[in-house]
This record gives structure tokens, C-alpha cells and sequence, in this order.
């Protein structure tokens, strides 16, 4: 009979180095699990552990160099990792190479273990310091976690809201799968990153939008700088220059817009009109009136520019290009009004323009002398006294002008100079009337609707200004009580026929008690 392997205690065939072929293994040597050669060994072979239940050596988990048992679902009961693993910093126990480890997970070289990335991170390019500021890898965000367009590599809570951002889809099936898109410069909120779809503008940082947009669903925002004076830096980097900011309150809140400054300035720091721009800086070839601090004109009548400054024509100039005086106006030409002599000043055929009186209540009578005009019935002109009555037409006291008609709500009151005067509230339409002493000389012609009430020439509101016998008002008639109206009752406060209020619809027929509930013959 061919004699056992060395290692066998007992055995059916005789074996080699290779291949046992043991029954029974002799003391303190075990059987490989599962091993086809039925080989005994005496030593804990590689990537195996003896396991004492059933005195075989038994396979570690595939991460473990050696191990002191089977992978469970708890461990993988590692002692030592295997080549090219790992293991994770809670538990020496558990091996990975950076294609299996979990989630969060970053190999620290220094150390040679796994350790946390950032909780916001599912990889990372370094593993987690104290401040958790790693970075993550681009687009690897854990769970409840999103990245931003701007830095992949910054994974930010889904539930915030990320100023400066708005969420835009990966997945348009999904709504809870996207990503934070950057807005544009300036914007506090977007609907995307593009320079027009901004939802509000970061004010604190001077970016602002346009009034014009105030309807628009998304707009532009513009950095426009504020302090006083600009820096030659910020002057560069405006984005509207000719605006300036319009502050609007809406109850509590004070909003913010750039709104256009008036037509010649270049920059404003507040709204102006024309002829008051308010600009605190011209655009080119305008320039500032003398006479009219922060203008910005383009060769204005009454002007002529001089080092980069409008200075005033003499008075009776429609243009000029030098000064005048009472004497020489030097005008290039005349206000409308004025009349004018031919002139040479400096080789320069200019005009001498006169006319027009200046002091209020002179108007001019001949070439050469401003007079007081007779009376202050009689329109003046600027350059005339004249009577309207002589164009026939009409005159309103105090206006200077001359009227084709009587306006509505006037009449006339001084056939000499056919003044008119206003018609006293009470009247729609009025006549003169010398024999009504009792109204001024006035007569009502027709009653305001304030006034319904006509008698003896003259409008009231109320009836007891009429009769006292007949107080109440009805359809612009006085009755002695409303009794004789149905639906009505007298109503002492305001001397009315009216009917029951809401609270006391009921009336008896005859009566003048409103009732809450109805009685018998009510009506």
C-alpha cells in the first residue's frame, strides 16, 4: 500500500507537494475549504484564517490581505488590507481601493486610511479638515446636495437659496434634480444666467434696473455707481452713465430704479426737465446756462457760449454771439416782438433790437419809450397797451392775453373793455344784472349741481335758505314735508326727501318714521 503525504493522518491514495490527497489531517495541520487537492497545511496561508468551528482555513473577503473571519454584513472582519486597499478610519477592519470605497470617503496619503470628505460631498479631492472646507469632485454632491455652475466642485443644500443663483433642471422629468445656475453679474435672483434674466439687482453693490422694465418678467441689471465724486475707475465701469437712481416708496420699502436723465446730460444724480436739467455733467456740445446751475442746452435762444458757458443775450435777443447793453443790444436776431436798427460791431453786421418793457404793468408806446399803461383792464402785450374791446374781443382780469368768446362759467362785467369775470359757484351760467342788489348784481342763468335750488334770480343748496316754511329738497323742489311722497321721509339733517336707510326699510303711508320691521300698512 502506497504510503499517505506527510501532512495526512490518514489518506486513500498516496500524494505529492501539490496534491495531498488527505482524509484526515495530522495534529495542528488543516484542510483548505473547498480545496479540491485535500492538501494539510500547517501554517495560515495567505489571504486565509483558520476557522476553529470547523478546523479548516477559510477564504478572507476578497479587500483583506488577512483577516479572523468571513466577510459578514457588518464586517469584513479585515486584519491586515490587501494590496492596493485601504482601510477606512473608523475601523481597521474594513479595506477599499477608490473604486469600492462608500460614499464620502477620501484617501489620506499621510495617514494611509479613508477618511471623510465633506458632508456635502459624495467624492472629493482631499479629505475633510476640521473646517470642512474640502472641495468636491465636479458634480459629486451627497444626497440633498447640488453643484454650481460657476464651481463644479461646490456642492451646496438643495433647500437653500443660494443668493446670487437660480435652480435650473438637469433632468426636465425631475424637478428636484437641477443645479444652481450663477446669475449674471449683479443680479440678486434670475430665472437664468444670462445678462437679461435677472428677478432683482444687488442695490448694495450698485446694480440697478431700468424703470422702463418695471413690468418685465426678468430684466438687465446695471452697475451704476453712486458715491460722490466718482472715481475715475468707477466713471469707466458705468453701465448708465446718462441715468440716475429713482428711490419710489411701497409701503415699508424703499425700491430703487435708474431712470433717464433729461436730454443733455451726460450724467445726473437726480430727475430734471428742460430748461432745469439737473445734470451734474453735459454730454458733448452742451453746455451750462450761467444763469441755471447744473443746465445742459445746445445753443438755447437768449444764449452764446463762451469758454464752455451759455452767458444771457441782452434781453431783447432772440440769438446772439456777444453780450449787449441797452444802447447796442448786439443780437444776431430779434425776439419776435421787437423792432430793430441795423448795426456793425467789430466788422460784425449785427442788429440793434428794442421793445419790450420789462417792468410789469409798462408796455412800449412809441420807438423809444416804455410807458404805464392807462389802466389795468387793458391787455399788455410785452411791447403794446391794448384795449381787447377795440379787436372785438375779451379780456380776463389779470392774464395778458385778448379771448375770441365769453369762456364757460363767465360773463361779461365791463362792456368798455369787455372784461369777463367768473360766475360765482353757484351758477353754471350768469349774467350781469344791475337791478339784483341782493346777489352782487349777479343773476343765475342756470344752477351748478351743488346749487339746484333757483329762486329770485340766485341758485341755493339747501331749502331752508329759500323758505323756512318749506325746508325739505326734493328733485330741486321745496316741500313743506315728504310725506305726500311715497318711499320717502324727511330728513332733518340735510333738509332731504329721502328714502329709509337699510337698517329701517319700512315706511307707514302717510308717515315719517321708518320702521326696522314691517307693519301693517307699510309700504
Amino acid at each position: 500500500m502506497e504510503e499517505c503525504y506527510s501532512s495526512c493522518a490518514t489518506c486513500n491514495e498516496g500524494g505529492t507537494s501539490i496534491k495531498h490527497n488527505c482524509e484526515n489531517c495530522k495534529s495542528n495541520y488543516y484542510k483548505i475549504d473547498n480545496d479540491p487537492n485535500n492538501n494539510c497545511l500547517n501554517e495560515v496561508p495567505s489571504h486565509y484564517f483558520l476557522d476553529k468551528t470547523s478546523n479548516t482555513y477559510k477564504e478572507c473577503y476578497v479587500n483583506c490581505l488577512t483577516c479572523n473571519g468571513i466577510k459578514t454584513s457588518s464586517s469584513m472582519n479585515c486584519i491586515e488590507c490587501a494590496t492596493n486597499y485601504d482601510p477606512i478610519i473608523e475601523s481597521s477592519s474594513e479595506c477599499y481601493n477608490d473604486d469600492d470605497v462608500p460614499d464620502n470617503y477620501k484617501l489620506n496619503e499621510d495617514s494611509g486610511k479613508y477618511e471623510h470628505c465633506n458632508k456635502a460631498c459624495k467624492k472629493c479631492t482631499d479629505f475633510s479638515s476640521s473646517d470642512q472646507s474640502t472641495k468636491c469632485e465636479s458634480k459629486q454632491c451627497s444626497d440633498g446636495y447640488t453643484y454650481l455652475s460657476d464651481d463644479e466642485t461646490q456642492c451646496e443644500l438643495k433647500s437653500s437659496t443660494k443668493k446670487g443663483y437660480s435652480k435650473l433642471p438637469i433632468d426636465s422629468s425631475d424637478e428636484n434634480n437641477f443645479y444652481f445656475q450663477k446669475c449674471y453679474e449683479g443680479c440678486l435672483s434670475c430665472i437664468n444666467g444670462s445678462n437679461n434674466g435677472c428677478k432683482s439687482c444687488d442695490n448694495d453693490k450698485d446694480y440697478y434696473m431700468k424703470y422702463a422694465d418695471i413690468n418685465s418678467e426678468s430684466f438687465e441689471c446695471f452697475y451704476h455707481p453712486t458715491s460722490n465724486p466718482l472715481t475715475d475707475e468707477e466713471k469707466e465701469k458705468d453701465e448708465a452713465i446718462n441715468y440716475y437712481v429713482k428711490k419710489i416708496t411701497e409701503g415699508d420699502t424703499v425700491k430703487k430704479y435708474l431712470d433717464v436723465c433729461t436730454t443733455g446730460c451726460n450724467r445726473c444724480s437726480a430727475a430734471g426737465t428742460i430748461g432745469n436739467e439737473n445734470c451734474d455733467e453735459c454730454i458733448t456740445d452742451y453746455y451750462e446756462k450761467i444763469d441755471v446751475p447744473k443746465s445742459c442746452s445746445n445753443n438755447p435762444d437768449g444764449y452764446y457760449l463762451d469758454n464752455n458757458k451759455y452767458y444771457n443775450c441782452y434781453s431783447t435777443c432772440k440769438k446772439c454771439s456777444i453780450g449787449g447793453t441797452a444802447s447796442s443790444s448786439n443780437c444776431d436776431e430779434c425776439k419776435s416782438e421787437m423792432s430793430s436798427t441795423d448795426i456793425v460791431v467789430d466788422g460784425k453786421n449785427l442788429k440793434h433790437c428794442y421793445g419790450g418793457c420789462t417792468t410789469e404793468g409798462e408796455a412800449y408806446d412809441t420807438n423809444t419809450q416804455c410807458i404805464t399803461c392807462t389802466s389795468d383792464k387793458v391787455y399788455i402785450d410785452g411791447l403794446y397797451c391794448i384795449n381787447c374791446a377795440n379787436q372785438h374781443k375779451y379780456h380776463k382780469l389779470g392774464e395778458k392775453q385778448c379771448l375770441d368768446s365769453i369762456p364757460s362759467g363767465y360773463y361779461l362785467s365791463d362792456t368798455d373793455y369787455n372784461t369777463v369775470s367768473k360766475c360765482p359757484d353757484a351758477c353754471e351760467t350768469c349774467e350781469k344784472c344791475d337791478s339784483c342788489t341782493n346777489t352782487n348784481y349777479i343773476k343765475c342763468l342756470t344752477c351748478s349741481e351743488s346749487y339746484p335750488i333757483s329762486n329770485n334770480n340766485y341758485c341755493y343748496s339747501n331749502c331752508r335758505d329759500v323758505d323756512t316754511s318749506k325746508p325739505y329738497l326734493y328733485n330741486k323742489m321745496c316741500y313743506e314735508n315728504c310725506e305726500s311722497f311715497y318711499y320717502l321721509v324727511s330728513n332733518n339733517t340735510n333738509g332731504k326727501c329721502e328714502k329709509c336707510p337699510p337698517n329701517k326699510p319700512y315706511l307707514l303711508k302717510g308717515g315719517n318714521e321708518c320702521k326696522e320691521n314691517q307693519p301693517e300698512n307699510s309700504v
